[in-house]
C-alpha cells in the first residue's frame, strides 16, 4: 500500500508538472505572437517586394521586375482572401516612365505611388492602380515631379511634389481629380513630405525645421483644420520622421540626431512619443507601419537588416516567430524589411526567398487548440488571453 500510494503521488504530481509546464509553454505561445509566411508571387524567381498593406488587412501592394527581360518594375496588387496578386500596367505617362512602384493600397484594393524614368526613381510621376488600370494622378500647376507614399479608404492620397534647387519639395494631397500643396507650417517650416494618411484626415510625415537646416521635425497634420502639430523626439535627439498613422491616430517612425541612425517610436495623443525596444543585432531602427492596437513593424540596421514586430510591451525579431520559415532569410542580408501591418495583424515586407529578394505576406498563426494544453493549460487560458489584450 505504501508503495501504490507513493505511485500515485507521483503520479499526480508528475500530472501538475506537466501542466504547469505546458501551460508555461501556453503562455509562451501567447506572449510571442507567431506567423505564418507567404510569397506574395507569382513572381517565381523575379526580384518583387511587398510595400504596403491596406487598414483592414484584405489588400496587399508593391512591385517586380518584369519576367520579359525588360528589367522594368511593375506595380502588383494582392488580394488576401483570394491569395493572388495581379500586375498592374503602367499609367498612361507614354514610354518615359516604365519603371512603377505601388507602395501603399486601401480596402478597396486602389493602390498608389509612383511610377519613374529609371529604377533609382528619377523623374517620379505620381500614379494609382486599380482592377488592372493603371492611372496617373494629377499634378499642381507647375510641377513636373511627384510622388504618393499612402492612400485612405476614401481614396485621398499624401505625398509630395518638386523637389530640386529651384523647387523645394512639398507635402501634397492628391485626389483622382485635385492636388493640392499644403502651406500650413510647422513651428515656421515647411511640410516636406508627407508619408501615411487614415480615414481621419490624419497625415504623417517630415517637416523641415526653420531652426536647423540639418533636421527634419515628425509632424501630424489635420486636413480638416488645416493645421500641423510636433510630435516631438526622444530624449538626446533633435529630429524625426513620421511614416505612418493607424486608423485611430497613432503614428510611428524614427527619432534621429541630425538625421543620423535613430530610434524606433510610438505616438499618441496621450502619452506622446513613446521609445520602441530595439531587437538584437541592431544598433538603429525605424518603425514603418503601426495598427490601432499599437503594434509597429519596421527594420533595424546593424551588420544586417533585421525586419521587427512591437506588441506593445516587446520587440521581436520577426524571423523567429515564423512557423513556416524554410527558405525565407529575413535577417541575414540588407535587403529586408516589415514595412506595414493592418488592424488584424498581417504584415507586408520584403526579404530573401531561396536567394530571391521576394515580397512576402504575414498572416497571424491559428492558436493551439485547447486539447495540447493539458489539464492546467487549459486553466490557464482564459487567463493568459486576456494578459494579451
Amino acid at each position: 500500500m505504501h508503495f501504490i500510494n507513493q505511485r500515485k503521488t507521483i503520479q499526480v504530481a508528475a500530472s501538475a508538472v506537466a501542466g504547469i509546464a505546458l501551460g508555461a509553454l501556453a503562455h509562451s505561445a501567447l506572449a510571442a505572437p507567431m506567423y505564418q509566411i507567404t510569397n506574395l508571387g507569382p513572381f517565381a524567381g523575379q526580384i518583387s517586394s511587398g510595400q504596403g498593406i491596406s487598414t483592414s488587412g484584405n489588400y496587399a501592394a508593391g512591385f517586380t521586375v518584369l519576367s520579359n527581360g525588360a528589367g522594368t518594375y511593375d506595380a502588383f496588387i494582392h488580394n488576401v482572401s483570394a491569395g493572388t496578386s495581379q500586375v498592374q500596367p503602367d499609367p498612361t505617362f507614354g514610354t518615359s516612365h516604365p519603371y512603377s512602384f505601388a507602395v501603399s493600397v486601401n480596402d478597396s484594393g486602389l493602390a498608389v505611388g509612383r511610377s519613374a524614368t529609371t529604377a533609382f526613381g528619377s523623374g517620379p510621376l505620381p500614379a494609382m492602380w486599380q482592377n488592372g488600370v493603371g492611372t496617373p494622378l494629377p499634378m499642381p500647376a507647375g510641377t513636373n515631379a511627384g510622388r504618393a507614399y499612402s492612400v485612405n479608404n476614401a481614396g485621398t492620397s499624401v505625398g509630395s511634389t518638386q523637389g530640386d534647387a529651384a523647387h523645394p519639395e512639398t507635402a501634397t494631397i492628391f485626389t483622382s481629380s485635385t492636388a493640392t500643396v499644403i502651406t500650413a507650417l510647422l513651428n515656421g517650416g515647411r511640410l516636406n513630405t508627407a508619408y501615411g494618411v487614415n480615414a481621419n484626415g490624419k497625415v504623417v510625415g517630415q517637416a523641415i525645421d526653420a531652426n536647423n537646416a540639418a533636421a527634419l521635425r515628425p509632424f501630424m497634420y489635420d486636413i480638416g483644420t488645416d493645421t500641423a502639430i510636433d510630435l516631438g523626439v526622444l530624449p538626446g535627439q533633435n529630429a524625426g520622421i513620421a511614416f505612418a498613422v493607424s486608423s485611430n491616430n497613432k503614428a510611428t517612425g524614427v527619432s534621429q540626431f541630425n538625421g543620423g541612425g535613430g530610434l524606433p517610436f510610438i505616438w499618441d495623443s496621450s502619452n506622446g512619443m513613446q521609445p520602441i525596444p530595439i531587437v538584437v543585432g541592431a544598433s538603429t531602427a525605424t518603425g514603418r507601419g503601426v495598427n490601432k492596437d499599437g503594434w509597429v513593424v519596421g527594420v533595424g540596421s546593424g551588420q544586417f537588416a533585421v525586419p521587427f514586430l512591437y506588441d506593445g510591451s516587446q520587440s521581436y525579431d520577426l524571423e523567429t516567430l515564423l512557423t513556416n520559415g524554410a527558405g525565407w532569410d529575413l535577417n541575414n542580408n540588407t535587403s529586408s524589411a516589415a514595412l506595414g501591418i493592418a488592424d488584424n495583424g498581417n504584415i507586408v515586407g520584403v526579404a530573401v526567398f531561396n536567394g530571391v529578394i521576394s515580397a512576402y505576406l504575414l498572416t497571424p498563426a491559428p492558436v493551439p487548440e485547447p486539447g495540447t494544453l493539458g489539464v492546467i493549460g487549459i486553466a490557464m487560458l482564459p487567463m493568459l488571453r486576456r494578459r494579451r489584450r
